[in-house]
Protein backbone atom coordinates (compact mmCIF):
# COMPACT_ATOMS: atom_id res chain seq x y z
CA UNK A 1 0.00 0.00 0.00
CA UNK A 2 1.44 3.20 -0.92
CA UNK A 3 -0.11 5.28 1.64
CA UNK A 4 2.44 5.58 4.61
CA UNK A 5 5.44 4.74 2.59
CA UNK A 6 8.73 6.87 3.77
CA UNK A 7 10.17 8.65 0.49
CA UNK A 8 13.10 10.37 -0.85
CA UNK A 9 12.85 13.32 -2.42
CA UNK A 10 15.57 14.35 -5.24
CA UNK A 11 15.34 18.06 -3.99
CA UNK A 12 12.81 18.27 -0.73
CA UNK A 13 14.09 14.95 1.38
CA UNK A 14 12.74 12.61 3.23
CA UNK A 15 8.33 12.59 3.28
CA UNK A 16 5.31 10.16 4.11
CA UNK A 17 2.98 9.85 1.86
CA UNK A 18 -0.48 10.92 3.05
CA UNK A 19 -3.02 10.31 0.27
CA UNK A 20 -4.10 9.14 -3.18
CA UNK A 21 -6.46 11.42 -4.66
CA UNK A 22 -8.32 12.25 -7.93
CA UNK A 23 -9.29 15.31 -9.66
CA UNK A 24 -11.86 16.24 -11.25
CA UNK A 25 -10.34 15.71 -14.60
CA UNK A 26 -9.44 12.04 -13.96
CA UNK A 27 -5.93 12.85 -12.97
CA UNK A 28 -3.89 11.02 -10.02
CA UNK A 29 -2.40 13.38 -7.44
CA UNK A 30 0.03 11.73 -4.67
CA UNK A 31 0.07 13.79 -1.67
CA UNK A 32 3.55 14.20 0.35
CA UNK A 33 4.15 15.43 3.73
CA UNK A 34 7.51 16.38 4.09
CA UNK A 35 9.34 15.93 6.94
CA UNK A 36 11.17 19.18 6.71
CA UNK A 37 8.74 22.57 5.13
CA UNK A 38 10.78 24.41 2.89
CA UNK A 39 7.81 26.46 2.16
CA UNK A 40 4.24 27.44 3.54
CA UNK A 41 2.89 23.58 3.45
CA UNK A 42 4.46 20.35 4.28
CA UNK A 43 2.06 18.85 1.86
CA UNK A 44 2.85 18.44 -2.16
CA UNK A 45 0.83 16.92 -4.99
CA UNK A 46 2.84 14.97 -7.34
CA UNK A 47 1.72 13.06 -10.59
CA UNK A 48 2.83 9.10 -10.37
CA UNK A 49 5.23 9.83 -13.15
CA UNK A 50 6.58 13.12 -11.17
CA UNK A 51 7.27 10.28 -8.50
CA UNK A 52 8.86 8.22 -10.94
CA UNK A 53 11.44 11.06 -11.69
CA UNK A 54 12.29 12.77 -8.81
CA UNK A 55 12.23 10.15 -5.78
CA UNK A 56 14.98 7.78 -4.44
CA UNK A 57 14.20 4.95 -2.82
CA UNK A 58 10.38 4.49 -3.86
CA UNK A 59 9.14 1.52 -5.30
CA UNK A 60 5.73 2.50 -6.95
CA UNK A 61 2.89 0.26 -7.23
CA UNK A 62 2.13 -1.42 -10.86
CA UNK A 63 0.43 1.15 -13.13
CA UNK A 64 -2.26 -1.15 -13.28
CA UNK A 65 -3.04 -0.34 -9.45
CA UNK A 66 -3.35 3.36 -10.83
CA UNK A 67 -5.77 2.73 -13.30
CA UNK A 68 -8.13 1.07 -10.97
CA UNK A 69 -8.01 3.39 -8.88
CA UNK A 70 -8.77 6.23 -11.57
CA UNK A 71 -11.49 4.49 -12.67
CA UNK A 72 -12.81 3.59 -9.22
CA UNK A 73 -12.61 7.93 -8.48
CA UNK A 74 -14.44 8.64 -11.78
CA UNK A 75 -16.98 6.46 -11.30
CA UNK A 76 -17.51 8.05 -7.89
CA UNK A 77 -17.42 11.35 -9.39
CA UNK A 78 -20.22 10.18 -11.72
CA UNK A 79 -22.20 9.04 -9.45
CA UNK A 80 -22.17 12.37 -7.29
CA UNK A 81 -22.40 14.52 -10.34
CA UNK A 82 -25.28 12.34 -11.15
CA UNK A 83 -27.23 12.89 -7.26
CA UNK A 84 -26.52 17.19 -7.48
CA UNK A 85 -28.29 16.93 -10.99
CA UNK A 86 -31.32 14.86 -9.70
CA UNK A 87 -31.54 17.02 -6.36
CA UNK A 88 -31.01 20.32 -8.57
CA UNK A 89 -33.80 19.23 -11.42
CA UNK A 90 -36.25 17.87 -8.29
CA UNK A 91 -35.95 21.49 -6.59
CA UNK A 92 -36.84 23.26 -9.88
CA UNK A 93 -39.84 20.93 -10.99
CA UNK A 94 -41.27 21.79 -7.03
CA UNK A 95 -41.19 25.71 -7.91
CA UNK A 96 -42.29 25.06 -11.13
CA UNK A 97 -44.97 23.05 -9.30
CA UNK A 98 -46.02 24.92 -6.25
CA UNK A 99 -44.47 22.26 -3.95
CA UNK A 100 -41.59 24.47 -2.71
CA UNK A 101 -42.94 23.85 0.67
CA UNK A 102 -42.19 20.06 0.75
CA UNK A 103 -39.45 19.62 3.11
CA UNK A 104 -38.00 16.11 1.58
CA UNK A 105 -35.35 17.36 -1.70
CA UNK A 106 -34.16 13.28 -1.74
CA UNK A 107 -34.72 12.71 -5.88
CA UNK A 108 -36.20 8.78 -4.18
CA UNK A 109 -39.37 10.49 -2.75
CA UNK A 110 -42.36 9.80 -4.33
CA UNK A 111 -43.12 13.70 -5.09
CA UNK A 112 -39.99 13.74 -7.59
CA UNK A 113 -41.34 10.09 -9.60
CA UNK A 114 -45.19 12.46 -9.12
CA UNK A 115 -43.35 15.39 -10.69
CA UNK A 116 -41.48 14.08 -13.15
CA UNK A 117 -44.55 12.27 -14.78
CA UNK A 118 -46.85 15.20 -14.51
CA UNK A 119 -43.92 17.24 -16.55
CA UNK A 120 -43.77 14.50 -18.82
CA UNK A 121 -47.39 14.62 -19.35
CA UNK A 122 -48.41 11.32 -17.85
CA UNK A 123 -51.55 10.54 -16.24
CA UNK A 124 -51.42 10.30 -12.17
CA UNK A 125 -52.84 6.88 -10.39
CA UNK A 126 -55.74 7.22 -8.01
CA UNK A 127 -53.12 6.46 -5.14
CA UNK A 128 -50.52 9.13 -6.58
CA UNK A 129 -53.76 11.52 -5.82
CA UNK A 130 -54.52 10.31 -2.86
CA UNK A 131 -50.88 10.96 -1.50
CA UNK A 132 -51.12 14.24 -2.69
CA UNK A 133 -54.34 14.77 -1.48
CA UNK A 134 -53.12 13.62 2.14
CA UNK A 135 -49.62 15.72 2.07
CA UNK A 136 -51.68 18.63 1.10
CA UNK A 137 -49.93 19.81 -1.97
CA UNK A 138 -53.15 21.27 -3.75
CA UNK A 139 -50.54 23.26 -6.16
CA UNK A 140 -49.37 19.59 -7.56
CA UNK A 141 -53.22 18.94 -7.96
CA UNK A 142 -54.15 22.04 -9.41
CA UNK A 143 -51.52 21.95 -12.62
CA UNK A 144 -52.81 17.65 -12.51
CA UNK A 145 -56.04 18.61 -12.95
CA UNK A 146 -55.12 21.28 -15.41
CA UNK A 147 -53.89 19.27 -17.64
CA UNK A 148 -56.81 16.30 -17.52
CA UNK A 149 -59.04 18.87 -18.67
CA UNK A 150 -56.50 19.88 -21.71
CA UNK A 151 -56.21 16.25 -22.65
CA UNK A 152 -59.56 14.49 -21.84
CA UNK A 153 -61.94 17.69 -22.73
CA UNK A 154 -63.95 16.91 -19.90
CA UNK A 155 -64.61 20.34 -17.84
CA UNK A 156 -65.62 18.89 -14.72
CA UNK A 157 -61.44 18.77 -14.02
CA UNK A 158 -61.27 22.39 -14.18
CA UNK A 159 -63.62 22.37 -11.28
CA UNK A 160 -61.23 20.41 -9.37
CA UNK A 161 -58.40 22.35 -10.71
CA UNK A 162 -60.30 25.57 -8.97
CA UNK A 163 -60.45 24.14 -6.06
CA UNK A 164 -57.44 22.61 -5.41
CA UNK A 165 -56.04 26.35 -6.66
CA UNK A 166 -57.87 28.17 -3.68
CA UNK A 167 -56.88 25.72 -1.34
CA UNK A 168 -53.15 26.07 -2.25
CA UNK A 169 -54.33 30.04 -1.80
CA UNK A 170 -53.86 30.67 -4.90
CA UNK A 171 -57.59 32.75 -5.79
CA UNK A 172 -56.02 34.27 -8.72
CA UNK A 173 -55.06 30.98 -10.26
CA UNK A 174 -58.70 29.41 -9.39
CA UNK A 175 -60.01 32.21 -11.71
CA UNK A 176 -58.09 32.34 -14.27
CA UNK A 177 -58.97 28.58 -14.68
CA UNK A 178 -62.59 28.77 -14.06
CA UNK A 179 -62.60 31.70 -16.70
CA UNK A 180 -65.20 29.62 -19.50
CA UNK A 181 -68.96 28.94 -18.14
CA UNK A 182 -70.80 26.43 -20.37
CA UNK A 183 -73.89 27.84 -21.13
CA UNK A 184 -75.65 24.30 -21.74
CA UNK A 185 -74.32 22.26 -18.76
CA UNK A 186 -76.10 23.78 -15.96
CA UNK A 187 -74.74 21.81 -13.44
CA UNK A 188 -71.29 22.28 -14.74
CA UNK A 189 -71.84 26.13 -15.18
CA UNK A 190 -73.24 26.46 -11.46
CA UNK A 191 -69.84 24.64 -10.14
CA UNK A 192 -67.76 26.87 -11.91
CA UNK A 193 -69.30 29.81 -10.31
CA UNK A 194 -69.49 28.73 -7.23
CA UNK A 195 -65.61 28.10 -7.33
CA UNK A 196 -65.32 31.80 -8.75
CA UNK A 197 -67.51 32.80 -5.59
CA UNK A 198 -65.23 30.97 -3.58
CA UNK A 199 -61.80 32.63 -5.13
CA UNK A 200 -63.67 36.28 -4.81
CA UNK A 201 -64.48 35.77 -1.40
CA UNK A 202 -61.02 34.83 -0.86
CA UNK A 203 -59.47 37.68 -2.19
CA UNK A 204 -62.32 39.91 -0.15
CA UNK A 205 -64.39 41.19 -2.79
CA UNK A 206 -67.94 39.76 -0.79
CA UNK A 207 -70.14 41.55 -3.16
CA UNK A 208 -69.05 40.03 -6.14
CA UNK A 209 -68.83 36.49 -4.62
CA UNK A 210 -72.21 37.03 -3.05
CA UNK A 211 -73.71 37.86 -6.76
CA UNK A 212 -71.85 34.49 -8.04
CA UNK A 213 -73.16 32.51 -5.30
CA UNK A 214 -76.63 33.32 -6.06
CA UNK A 215 -76.53 33.30 -9.59
CA UNK A 216 -75.23 29.64 -9.66
CA UNK A 217 -78.36 29.13 -7.52
CA UNK A 218 -80.01 30.46 -10.52
CA UNK A 219 -78.69 27.96 -12.52
CA UNK A 220 -78.51 25.13 -10.56
CA UNK A 221 -80.88 25.13 -7.68
CA UNK A 222 -79.82 21.85 -6.74
CA UNK A 223 -76.48 22.22 -5.89
CA UNK A 224 -75.85 22.56 -1.95
CA UNK A 225 -72.38 23.74 -3.05
CA UNK A 226 -73.58 27.09 -3.89
CA UNK A 227 -75.80 27.44 -0.94
CA UNK A 228 -72.97 26.68 1.27
CA UNK A 229 -71.20 29.55 -0.05
CA UNK A 230 -73.83 31.78 0.02
CA UNK A 231 -74.68 30.64 4.08
CA UNK A 232 -71.13 31.50 4.61
CA UNK A 233 -70.67 34.59 2.72
CA UNK A 234 -73.74 35.89 4.92
CA UNK A 235 -72.35 34.43 8.34
CA UNK A 236 -69.15 36.10 7.80
CA UNK A 237 -70.89 39.68 6.77
CA UNK A 238 -72.77 39.30 10.16
CA UNK A 239 -76.16 38.14 8.94
CA UNK A 240 -76.21 34.99 10.63
CA UNK A 241 -80.44 34.63 10.31
CA UNK A 242 -79.45 34.47 6.52
CA UNK A 243 -76.83 32.26 6.64
CA UNK A 244 -78.78 29.87 8.83
CA UNK A 245 -81.84 29.82 6.39
CA UNK A 246 -78.87 29.12 3.28
CA UNK A 247 -76.79 26.28 5.23
CA UNK A 248 -80.22 24.81 6.23
CA UNK A 249 -80.73 24.37 2.54
CA UNK A 250 -77.56 23.20 1.76
CA UNK A 251 -78.16 20.37 4.23
CA UNK A 252 -81.96 19.69 2.72
CA UNK A 253 -79.86 19.42 -0.48
CA UNK A 254 -77.52 16.83 1.16
CA UNK A 255 -74.17 19.01 2.39
CA UNK A 256 -73.50 17.33 5.79
CA UNK A 257 -73.94 18.79 9.28
CA UNK A 258 -70.28 18.70 9.72
CA UNK A 259 -69.24 20.50 6.50
CA UNK A 260 -71.85 23.10 7.48
CA UNK A 261 -70.35 23.71 11.04
CA UNK A 262 -66.86 23.63 9.60
CA UNK A 263 -68.28 26.20 6.87
CA UNK A 264 -69.92 28.36 9.32
CA UNK A 265 -66.46 28.81 11.77
CA UNK A 266 -64.08 29.30 8.96
CA UNK A 267 -66.70 32.26 8.15
CA UNK A 268 -66.55 33.39 11.74
CA UNK A 269 -63.16 33.39 11.81
CA UNK A 270 -63.07 35.48 8.67
CA UNK A 271 -65.31 38.12 9.80
CA UNK A 272 -64.60 41.18 12.04
CA UNK A 273 -64.85 41.40 15.52
CA UNK A 274 -68.05 42.75 16.94
CA UNK A 275 -69.96 40.36 13.79
CA UNK A 276 -68.18 37.48 14.89
CA UNK A 277 -69.52 38.10 18.71
CA UNK A 278 -73.07 38.43 17.11
CA UNK A 279 -73.12 35.90 15.07
CA UNK A 280 -71.75 33.48 17.99
CA UNK A 281 -74.42 34.74 20.40
CA UNK A 282 -77.03 33.43 17.47
CA UNK A 283 -75.43 30.03 16.79
CA UNK A 284 -75.68 29.55 20.73
CA UNK A 285 -78.80 30.84 21.49
CA UNK A 286 -80.18 28.74 18.25
CA UNK A 287 -78.46 25.06 19.40
CA UNK A 288 -75.67 25.60 22.05
CA UNK A 289 -74.88 21.79 21.43
CA UNK A 290 -74.38 21.77 18.10
CA UNK A 291 -72.58 24.94 18.72
CA UNK A 292 -70.72 24.40 21.80
CA UNK A 293 -67.40 25.47 20.00
CA UNK A 294 -68.86 29.19 19.10
CA UNK A 295 -68.57 30.24 22.82
CA UNK A 296 -64.84 30.63 22.33
CA UNK A 297 -65.43 34.07 19.91
CA UNK A 298 -67.83 35.63 22.47
CA UNK A 299 -64.85 37.61 23.78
Amino acid sequence: MLVGQRVVHSVLKDGTVAAIRGTASGEIRIIVRFDKDLSDTALKSFTPAALSEYFVELTLPPLEGFDVFQAKYLEQQRQKEAREQAVAEFATLKIKYHAARYADSSPLSPLCRILLQLDSGERLTPDDIDWLEKEHLNGVLGHFYEQEAERTGDRWNLVKAGSNWRKAKDPHRALHVTDSVMIFDAKLNSALLTVRGGAMRDLKHLREAERLAFLAIDTNPASHYAYSLLGALCFQTGRPGEGDRYCQKAEELGASAHQSNADIEEAIRRSEKAERKRTAEYLIKKDPHRYHWAKRYLS
